[in-house]
């Protein structure tokens, strides 16, 4: 059996080094290849999902414009229908101390007719009783005077009664008829100002059920625009939360849910 020179050897071990070399730096730069092309996945997901986060921010500011204009207009509605129901609720007070001046004013007035009435009935009596002791001395006169029944001073005092009888009795209808008259009128003024009492409160009524509707309105939008907010698109989904003037976005991509965290 040949032996193998030592020149031989040594060229066919140095060529198995350099074999294993080679071997060891491919299998080096594949590695490094494969890391790369991770990275850069890596990096092309990161972009696309900050990309998404953008455009929700885009969206969302839009929507928040809009929606702060909404919320201007509900507030301006909200301070007219205050306004509203201030004016209103001071036009019902002017109204009720108003019609209870009236009413005061009414009885005292009634009170005075019903005195003066009072007044001509005492003194309606009183002619009463001086006629009935007129007419009994008239009589006993008639007895004295047969011949003369028809005395002239007799026929003075009937005819001055008479006179005053009339006059009491013709005041006393007077006032009569002027309370009559104070109280339709007190009637129709009541009436008026029931109805307009009543238009006020419903007014009023109408004014505080839409002021609670604008406030309910105004809160739902407020509460809205502290919500969170989700967006969804074609790569993934995008949600976004406001807390105290920063914006944190969470992004989950759709090719291989990865979930990226973003701050603004």
């Amino acid at each position: 059996m040949k032996q193998t020179s030592p020149k031989r050897a040594s060229i066919f071990l140095t060529s198995l080094s350099c074999f294993f070399t080679i071997l060891l730096l491919y299998q080096l730069n594949l590695q490094l290849y494969q890391a790369q092309v991770e990275n850069v996945i890596t990096m092309e997901g990161a972009l696309k999902a900050e990309s998404l986060a953008l455009l929700a921010l885009a969206l969302e500011d839009e929507t928040r414009t809009e929606q702060r204009d909404q919320s201007q207009s509900v507030s301006k509605s909200l301070e007219e229908e205050l306004s509203k129901e201030k004016e209103l609720s001071q036009n019902l007070k002017k109204l009720e101390k108003k019609q209870k001046e009236k009413e005061a004013k009414f009885k005292h007035g009634l009170r005075e007719k019903e005195a003066t009435i009072e007044g001509l009935l005492e003194e309606l009596h009183e002619l009463e009783m001086k006629f009935a002791n007129f007419d009994a001395i008239a009589y006993d006169r008639d007895i004295v005077d047969e011949e003369d029944s028809s005395s002239p001073v007799a026929h003075a005092e009937a005819s001055e009664w008479l006179a005053n009888y009339e006059d009491l009795a013709q005041q006393i209808e007077h006032e009569q008829m002027e309370v009559q008259a104070l109280k339709e009128h007190w009637d129709q003024e009541r009436l008026v100002s029931q109805k307009e009492s009543y238009r006020l409160k419903k007014e009023l009524k109408e004014a505080q059920s839409a002021k609670a509707d604008k406030r309910q309105e105004l809160n739902h939008l407020n509460e809205q625009s502290k919500a969170p907010k989700y967006y969804r698109f074609n790569l993934g989904e995008v949600k976004l939360k406001l807390e105290e003037d920063i914006w944190y976005c969470q992004v989950i991509l759709d090719n291989n849910g990865e979930s990226y965290q973003f701050t603004y």
